[in-house]
C-alpha cells in the first residue's frame, strides 16, 4: 500500500461452499504474489477446507541496516519434486526501491510462473522505450516502475476464466477483472530471478 491505497494485493476468497473451482483458485497458488512451480500449488488442496499437504515456511534471516529492510525466508511446497523456493525482499528506504530476490533450486528442468496481483483501480502499461512496466493508481499520483528479470517472458491476464487468471474479490459471492503481470519461464538448477519495484 502507498498512502493508504492498496496496490498489489491478496485477491480475497470469493466462496467457500459454492463454486468449488473458483474457491480452489482464489486460495491457490496462482492467486496469490509468489511462484508456481510445474502447476502445483504449494500446498494441495484437499476439500473446501483442507489440506492433504502444507509447505513449511521458515525465515532464514532479517534485518534492518544501512536503510535498508531485508528478510529471507524459504519454504518446501515443492519439495515432492525435487524444487527449493528461496525469496528475499529488500526495501531501500532512501531509493524508494523494492528488490525481490527468487532463487528456485532443483535438479532438472521446471516450469516457473510468477505473479503480481494488482488492486483493479491500478492499471498497467508496458514502456517499451525502457523496456519496464509502468502501475498507475486511480487515486494516487505515485507510480510503481516493474523492472522484471529477463527469465521471464511477460504478459498482462485480466479476468481470463481458462486457465482463472486474473480476477478479485471484495467481498464474499463477489469478484471482479483485476490485472495480473504474469511472467512464465523454463529453469533448471540453481536459477535466481531478480526483479525490482520503484516507487515513484
Amino acid at each position: 500500500a502507498i498512502d493508504g491505497e492498496w496496490w498489489l494485493v491478496d485477491p480475497g476468497t470469493y466462496a467457500y461452499h459454492s463454486e468449488p473451482e473458483w474457491r480452489d483458485y482464489f486460495r491457490g497458488t496462482s492467486a496469490h504474489n509468489t511462484i508456481k512451480v510445474n502447476d502445483n500449488d504449494q500446498s494441495t488442496i484437499s476439500g473446501a477446507f483442507m489440506w492433504s499437504h502444507k509447505a513449511n515456511a521458515r525465515i532464514n534471516r532479517c534485518s534492518v541496516e544501512n536503510g535498508a529492510q531485508s528478510i529471507v525466508a524459504t519454504h518446501d511446497g515443492y519439495k515432492n519434486i525435487g524444487v527449493l523456493h528461496q525469496r528475499e525482499l529488500v526495501f531501500y528506504e532512501q531509493k524508494d526501491e523494492i528488490v525481490i530476490k527468487d532463487t528456485l533450486e532443483c535438479a532438472a528442468e521446471v516450469k516457473a510462473e510468477i505473479f503480481f496481483h494488482f488492486s483493479p483501480e491500478v492499471s498497467l502499461e508496458y514502456d517499451v522505450n525502457n523496456g519496464y512496466w509502468v502501475a498507475k493508481h486511480e487515486k494516487s499520483s505515485a507510480q510503481l516502475i516493474f523492472i522484471l528479470d529477463n527469465l521471464w517472458t511477460v504478459d498482462v491476464v485480466k479476468g481470463q476464466n481458462t486457465p482463472i487468471l486474473g480476477w478479485y474479490s471484495p467481498a464474499l459471492e463477489e469478484k471482479v477483472p483485476t490485472s495480473v503481470l504474469y511472467g512464465v519461464a523454463a529453469v533448471c538448477e540453481n536459477t535466481v530471478s531478480v526483479n525490482k519495484i520503484l516507487i515513484k
